[in-house]
């Protein structure tokens, strides 16, 4: 029995949530092929980095704002692997400037074990269904028909997997609340989860571990991420800004073109009145980042340019493609097979 009273949990009557509306066949497939990548809010995701001093004992985040960047440009083009499309956050669609991060500390509540929190795994139809996430236990009962034994979502019950929201690493090695060495887009997609829950289904109380004693006081490490949440955000912020003025490029690969790159008036998700023309975005440290449409015309978004008439192609990060034709809207990687 858990360390405090606990309430009996009163099984709901049966709805029709959205959740139910998942299509069987995407519950049947195996996690290996659909991946979701359950990052809130998620996710997004803009993963974003702090810099070497934010390393830690109790939590190693990568440290570089162009990895994260890099990472949040991918979960954008990658939304489509999520299971529950009804349900799951967006990536890169949570605000840049949410700074509400009393959701990351949970208070009050029932008090768990993780063998107590074990028997709430979905297997026995006359108990209701609870997982955790951040050490924050919820009940999910009334979307059994995704936490109970052989639903899409069965492995998250009855644990603490919140490292698996946001790698999709649904084996028993990802299905773990160990968060090191996650990205800060990550982060903001646990925090994002977290508010889902929240919001969809109802807190029951705390996982004894760590993130909270046997008292339920919350462990250092919460207010760790509470801080590196704060500028995980600001840093999207700036990577969206950067994605509004140097868009992402249009991408295609073929085996006989191999990729080829162009710019139209709207590429990177981003819809505007100038197209731009393909240019390899480096990082201030001289690594590579991504291919952009950069604007070739008007006063430069970068007042570190000389105020020319040429648009952002004088910005100092940025390089031709080799072989392409620096005017051309469209340019064709070396790399056919």
């Amino acid at each position: 029995m858990p360390a405090t009273k606990r309430k009996e949990a009163k099984a709901s009557k049966p709805t029709v949530s959205s959740e139910a509306k998942t299509n069987d066949a995407d519950q049947k497939k195996d996690s290996k092929e659909s991946k979701p990548k359950l990052l809130p809010i998620f996710i997004l995701a803009v993963t974003i980095t702090v810099g070497a001093l934010a390393y830690s004992r109790n939590l190693d985040l990568p440290m570089n704002p162009d990895e994260a960047r890099a990472e949040y440009e991918a979960q954008i083009n990658n939304q489509d692997k999520y299971k529950d499309e009804s349900k799951r956050p967006a990536a890169g669609t949570g605000s840049a400037t949410n700074t509400d991060l009393s959701s990351i500390i949970a208070d009050g509540g029932q008090i768990f074990t993780a063998s107590e929190l074990k028997q709430y795994n979905g297997e026995d139809p006359e108990k209701p269904i609870y997982l955790a996430l951040l050490g924050q236990v919820f009940d999910v009962t009334k979307g059994k028909e995704h936490y109970a034994k052989g639903g899409g979502y069965g492995f998250f019950s009855g644990r603490d997997g919140t490292r698996a929201f946001v790698t999709g690493d649904f084996t028993e090695k990802g299905l773990i609340d160990d968060i090191k060495g996650l990205t800060y887009e990550n982060l903001i997609g646990i925090k994002e989860w977290i508010d889902f829950y929240r919001k969809d289904y109802s807190y029951v109380g705390k996982l004894i571990g760590r993130y909270y004693d046997s008292e339920g006081k919350p462990a250092a490490i919460l207010s760790k991420i509470k801080t590196r949440l704060t500028k995980a955000y600001r840093l999207r912020e700036e990577a969206q800004v950067e994605n509004l003025k140097m868009p992402g490029c249009n991408t295609r690969w073929t085996k006989e073109e191999g990729t080829v790159y162009w710019c139209e008036n709207k590429s990177g998700a981003i819809e505007r009145d100038w197209a731009g023309v393909p240019r390899k975005l480096f990082s201030a440290e001289g690594k590579f980042k991504r291919c952009a449409c950069i604007r070739t015309s008007g006063p430069s978004s970068y007042g570190s340019v000389k105020n020319t008439n040429n648009g952002d192609l004088g910005f100092h990060l940025l390089r031709e493609y080799e072989g392409c034709n620096p005017t051309s809207n469209t340019c064709k990687a070396n790399d056919a097979q």
